[in-house]
């Protein structure tokens, strides 16, 4: 198995598509996490140890891939979604 700063290389350089297999594989490992936290939650009997471990690996998963995991920013008005489309009576302007 190679080194971290190897496995990191090889996704900067992005070496026969790596960064795509790298990112795929790192998705599947925060989907397993999730499957362990259910786990956890169903299983343990030490309801703080529980607790602090699904809080952790919650944690990492929203740090490991935040667009599926991470919290969610609402970026709206009032609860209205925002128009971002293209006005044309700004044209010119």
């Amino acid at each position: 198995m190679p080194n971290a700063s190897t496995i990191h290389k090889w996704v900067l350089d992005n070496v026969g598509g790596f960064s795509k297999h790298y990112e795929e594989a790192k998705a599947i490992g925060a989907e397993t996490e999730s499957d362990e936290i259910v786990e956890i939650a169903e299983t343990h009997e030490d309801l703080q140890r529980a607790k602090l471990i699904i809080d952790t690996k919650k944690w990492t998963m929203s740090k490991k891939l935040p667009g599926r995991f991470g919290d969610k920013l609402d970026v709206t008005s009032g609860g209205d979604k925002l128009s971002i489309g293209f006005d044309p009576s700004l044209k010119g302007e």
